[in-house]
């Protein structure tokens, strides 16, 4: 019984090894991915903003703000949504701190330029300049875009090779314990009846000479008072 309790306790303890590793490996994919996707709508609706803005210098029409209108709920929803998904990681939390940044000077950027262009105080040489500026900070914006990726990137691999590392300690643990356990369990399986019934023998031995020894005292006693009779 003790080697077969043994080995279920072993093999549940792998069993939950596996689960748990493989656990955390979707756990990671319904994080990063997600991260992943966002990251990319984020730098979408940064797009749409500027090119709804572009549009409304051109034309100053206001229905060319509508794109601009859209991209920006589209980033406002993208940055919940990642601030939520980086919840306790602050190795990523700090280039989200800086991508926001980059964010909320160009939506400072872009309504100081649509309220110049809605008041007619926008020439076209400003204009140029204004595009040569907001080209600028796009730019920013979207190399500390790429720059979060990287470190998507680099999360993804660190955390996985933390996570193969302690699994296969947690497995090689596992697996020298439940061997020296199962060799002991063993051995005494094999061990165990045999003293026993060594023991067993030399009793039933010391047994029978103690039989034999008081037959051999009584046999004189007997012949000694048939004797004196």
């Amino acid at each position: 019984l003790l080697p077969a309790l043994l080995a279920a306790v072993l093999g549940t303890g792998l069993l939950a090894a596996f689960s748990l590793y493989h656990s955390a490996e979707r756990r990671y994919i319904n994080v990063v991915f997600p991260l992943r996707t966002a990251t990319r709508d984020l730098v979408l609706g940064m797009v749409d903003e500027e090119a709804g803005v572009r549009g409304y210098m051109i034309t100053s029409d206001r229905q060319s703000l509508a794109l601009y209108d859209r991209g920006r709920k589209t980033v406002e929803a993208d940055l919940a949504q990642i601030t939520e998904l980086m919840r306790g990681q602050p190795a990523l939390s700090a280039r989200l701190e800086a991508l926001r940044t980059e964010i909320r000077g160009l939506h400072g950027y872009y309504g100081r330029l649509i309220a110049r262009i809605a008041a007619g105080r926008l020439s076209p040489q400003q204009a140029r300049a204004d595009l040569l500026d907001d080209a600028g900070a796009f730019n920013r914006f979207r190399a500390t875009a790429d720059l979060m990726q990287r470190d998507l990137d680099v999360f993804v691999q660190q955390t996985r090779t933390s996570q193969r590392t302690t699994f296969y300690r947690a497995v090689g643990t596992l697996g020298v314990a439940g061997f020296f356990g199962l060799a002991i369990a063993v051995s005494l399986l094999l061990g165990v009846p045999e003293r026993l019934r060594r023991l067993y023998v030399g009793e039933e031995q010391a047994r029978r000479r103690a039989e034999q020894g008081a037959k051999a005292a009584r046999g004189p006693r007997a012949r000694w008072g048939a004797g004196v009779a």
